[in-house]
Parts: structure tokens; sequence; C-alpha cells
């Protein structure tokens, strides 16, 4: 025979709290495309992402030109549930075989980017 011992009371389980996973921001489109090559042209060329993000509406991007370091010139985009952000790049050879990234961050800090290669061309007349 098993004798348990003398316990007083009742047992008391705190309820499961459900925890949220987060979802990080994804960049749905882009000018150039994922995989192109961004090819200025004329005096000056836009670069533009649209991401999203499920879980928040408040992201924050972040271009950059290696060797020259964080591009501060970028606008925010918003139109609806649309979130994105704009680039204009000034034609300048110094660019040519260089790398424009941008990173999207979500508040908790998940993110997502693209990356192109610059390739600077002759200016046609």
């Amino acid at each position: 025979m098993l004798l348990l011992p003398m316990t007083t009371g009742c047992p008391f389980f705190l309820p499961f709290i459900e925890v949220e996973q987060n979802v990080p921001p994804s960049i749905d489109y882009s000018s150039p495309g994922e995989g192109d090559t961004l090819e200025i042209k004329t005096e000056q060329y836009t670069a533009f992402v649209v991401a999203q993000d499920p879980d928040d509406t408040d992201l924050s991007f972040f271009w950059t030109i290696d060797g020259y370091g964080t591009q501060g010139d970028a606008v925010a985009i918003r139109s609806g549930t649309q979130i994105g952000s704009q680039l204009t790049i000034s034609r300048d050879q110094n660019y040519d075989q260089h790398i424009l990234t941008v990173i999207v961050y979500d508040p908790q800090g998940a993110s997502d980017q693209r990356s192109w290669p610059i390739e600077v061309l002759e200016q046609q007349p």
C-alpha cells in the first residue's frame, strides 16, 4: 500500500500565457528588382523598396553604399497598408562597382534586406 504525505490546500497552477512569435518584415518588391544590377544611366536614379510586416506598421529603413556609409536622404513611402522607402542616388562615377543595400527593421529588431551592385554607365547624349 502506498501512503502519500499529508498536504493541505489545493494545488494551484498559473494559467498558460500564449506568447506570439514576432514575424520579421519582408521586402515584397523593389526597383531595381531582386538579383538585378542598379544601372545609373542618367543624372540620378531612384531606388525603392516596399515591405510588409503582419505584426508592425512602424518599420525603419537604412540605406548604405559600401565604402560610403549610411545614405541619409531616404524618403519614407506610405500608401494604405504599403510601407516603403526610396533613395535617390546622384550619378557619381565613384559608386561604380560598389553595393547599395537597404535593411528594413521592425521594432523587435527582426529584419530583411536587399542589395544591388551599382554600375555607372556612360551617359547617352
